[in-house]
């Protein structure tokens, strides 16, 4: 996975994917990767969906492992980009009144499973209920 020129070494580490789909971090020794402030060491890495997250950081760069269904990926940020040092904070508008929708709301009594597309062109089935 290549990094920003000028932010990474040439080679930080590795990402390896099991038959399971569990992805395994190998730093580069000398590489500065951390976890929780602390040295990265060879581990599994808990992803998006997992009780904790691990973010791996480089300098101003981070990343943490997404998952989605059958697919895996890196989602990368960065401390430093030029609309984060230029933000003046959330900019907010008032509402349209042209993006009203009326409808209805019919509740259910049992929690269903329901299809939701992502930004990744698959659909997840997440339950949803009435509370």
């Amino acid at each position: 996975m290549p990094l920003p020129a000028g932010k990474a070494p040439k080679r930080a580490g590795a990402l390896i994917v099991d038959a399971a789909g569990a992805v395994r971090l190998k730093p580069e020794p000398g590489a500065a990767l951390t976890i929780d402030g602390k040295p990265a060491t060879e581990r599994v890495l808990g992803d998006d969906t997992a009780e904790k997250t691990d973010v791996v950081v480089l300098g101003d760069l981070s990343f943490f492992v997404i998952k989605r269904g059958e697919r895996i990926g890196v989602r990368v940020k960065t401390r430093r980009a030029p609309c984060a040092r230029t933000s003046r904070g959330s900019i907010t508008t008032a509402a349209d009144p042209r993006w009203r929708v009326n409808a209805t709301f019919v509740p259910y009594d049992a929690p269903k499973k329901v299809a939701i597309p992502t930004v990744l062109g698959t659909t997840d089935t997440m339950e949803a209920r009435v509370s």
